[in-house]
């Protein structure tokens, strides 16, 4: 990397400088063979004795030779020519002292040997016709020279314009050349022409395509907060304040030069800023890095909506296993309440053939109109049997006298009790039950004991406070005569208490021959139902009670009490809060009541 030093140069610089000096030899030596031979005296003997070397702080033995040859060019260059006053326009400060015209490696002491072998050479007492000191113009510009360049700060000011081109790349000349178009070619000597203002040392190249990212964005990074020491002071000298009458107008004539100074400044900022804009818009390197960014980015997007996608999709997948898991399990719920209700239906139908079947055989026994049974009491076997051990009972019913003979001393044996008031459940007695499995046919047998068994579980369940009340209730909704009466007061008794067991139309019928058996019970069934009538005045229909349950779903338990129960009661016809709130204990009473009872 290519290093710019203060008071240096740049093997690139180096030679340009000397390419101007060469150019400025040739044209000053044809000047020279035009005009008259000048006269060689001690002053060119002093000014080769002089000479002007490279400071020693140069950044190598190279650019110390370097410095001597400059210095030694110098003063050959004052040798052979003398600066006429009518060209003194055409040198600048440097030239009139015989110096390099960019200063390129001039230190302070180079400047004042110089400027000591110019006195010798124009110093009007040196002259063949001696004149005033006031009235030679080039000996007046060598001293304005050495003012200017011996001072560190008007020096600098003086270097801040001189032969300083300050054009910059338009940053439109990759779309104008096209393929012709070279970055590296076309910036980095701007670039570098603009280093020698650099007031951070040192000064980064422009480098080339092999520069990785971060050498770039070093570069940019320097140049977008670059540092110049240019001062504009002398340029912006409009007024000389040494022209000033009094300190008023010096006063003023120095604020506006520091004004338009200012101003210069600015601009400065400004254009090294576009600079370094037009040189990152342009750089291929950049659009590269851009490039690949932009490629990171799209990947890192693709792979987030990837990862997207897939977590989408597995959700779709679980919610479709979800959704047919449900639909398998409400169709197998359907299917089984289906079969349920075939099964129910199939053992109606059953029960009402088994029902007939006996019917006709023992009223037709033994040809007998007189044996035949009341149809009270034979309303009282049917509804006592299970419907699977009636339909069992009528397959193995033959009309046998030993059959006939069992059956009616069971009926018998209800007549008595029923008379008594004996509350004991009729069984079928197992005294001939040898002689029945004899005459009975052999895949037809009916089990007595398990008959007797079912009928006793079924009638010997205990009845609460609540279904005796409900049951007569359910008498009076349904009178004698009605059709299917005791299976509509069934179904309506177990529906209005939501039993988890039900009670059926056999334990009904039973329950309400118990309780009219003998006055005594019956008057106490009276009382009871009087006493609890009272608790369950407020009746719940079916459309209340489901109303009551999307409440309790609607409303979480999460929710304080007292508002929770305020919003079911509201979502309940014809109840109130206290009611709601009663119901949901005597249910949750009854469910307790029920598993203790499996238990």
């Amino acid at each position: 990397m290519a290093i710019v030093v203060f008071g240096g140069i740049t093997p690139v610089e180096l030679e340009v400088a000397e390419a101007g000096r060469a150019l400025v030899m040739r044209a000053e030596a044809k000047r020279a063979e035009t005009q008259e031979p000048l006269t060689r005296n001690a002053s060119s003997a002093a000014l080769s004795s002089s000479g002007s070397g490279r400071d020693s702080e140069g950044p190598s033995s190279s650019s110390s030779s370097s410095n001597s040859s400059s210095s030694s060019s110098s003063s050959s260059r004052m040798a052979t020519f003398r600066v006429r006053e009518a060209d003194l326009d055409r040198y600048n400060y440097y030239e009139l002292l015989g110096l390099d015209s960019f200063g390129v490696g001039v230190d302070e002491e180079a400047i004042k040997r110089a400027y000591r072998a110019a006195l010798l050479l124009y110093h009007p007492d040196k002259q063949q016709n001696p004149t005033s000191c006031k009235d030679d113009a080039v000996f007046l510009a060598v001293q304005k020279a050495f003012e200017v360049l011996g001072n560190e700060q008007s020096r600098r000011a003086f270097d801040s314009t001189n032969n300083f081109d300050e054009e910059i790349p338009t940053g439109k000349e990759a779309t104008e050349l096209g393929s012709k178009f070279d970055f590296y070619a076309t910036y980095g000597p701007v670039f570098r022409s603009n280093a020698r203002f650099a007031a951070k040392l040192p000064v980064p190249e422009l480098g080339d395509e092999t520069c990785d990212r971060a050498y770039v964005d070093r570069f940019y990074e320097y140049w977008f907060n670059f540092e110049s020491w240019r001062d504009f002071g002398l340029e912006a000298a409009e007024h000389d304040v040494e022209m000033a009458e009094d300190r008023f107008e010096k006063r003023w004539m120095a604020k506006e030069n520091d004004k338009l100074a200012k101003k210069r400044k600015k601009e400065e900022y400004a254009r090294i800023v576009a600079l370094v804009e037009r040189a990152r818009a342009n750089d291929p390197r950049v659009r590269s890095f851009a490039d690949a960014r932009s490629e990171v980015k799209r990947l890192a997007k693709q792979r987030r909506e990837d990862a997207a996608e897939a977590q989408r999709t597995a959700l779709a997948a679980m919610e479709a296993l979800e959704a047919a898991e449900k639909q398998r399990r409400d169709k197998e719920r359907a299917d089984e309440a289906k079969e349920r209700k075939a099964a129910r239906e199939r053992l109606k139908k059953a029960k009402r053939r088994a029902e007939k079947a006996l019917w006709a055989i023992v009223h037709t026994a033994r040809g007998r109109v007189d044996d035949a049974l009341d149809d009270a009491l034979f309303e009282d076997l049917c509804q006592t049997l299970d419907p699977e051990e009636l339909v069992a009972l009528a397959e193995v019913s033959d009309a046998s006298a030993a059959f006939q003979r069992e059956l009616r001393n069971t009926l018998d044996e209800k007549k008595r009790r029923k008379a008594t008031g004996d509350q004991a459940k009729l069984v079928f007695s197992a005294d001939d039950d040898s002689t029945r499995e004899k005459k009975a046919p052999p895949n037809n047998h009916v089990d007595s004991n398990n008959c007797s068994s079912s009928f006793s579980k079924n009638h010997h369940r205990p009845w609460s406070d609540e279904e005796l009340s409900m049951l007569a209730k359910s008498i009076k909704r349904f009178p004698a005569g009605a059709r299917q009466r005791w299976d509509g007061i069934a179904d309506y008794l177990s529906t209005q208490l939501k039993l988890e067991t039900p009670r059926t139309k056999d334990e009904c019928i039973s329950k309400y021959h118990e309780i009219h058996s003998t006055p005594q019970q019956a008057k106490t069934s009276e009382t009871q139902t009087t006493t609890t009538t009272p608790a369950t005045k407020d009746e719940w229909t079916a459309e209340q009670q489901q109303q009551l349950e999307l409440g309790l779903a609607k409303y979480p338990a999460s929710l304080e009490t007292n508002e929770r129960w305020k919003r079911i009661a509201s979502e309940v016809a014809g109840k109130s809060k206290k009611e709601c709130v009663e119901r949901f204990k005597f249910l949750r009473k009854q469910l307790q009541a029920g598993k203790a009872s499996k238990s």
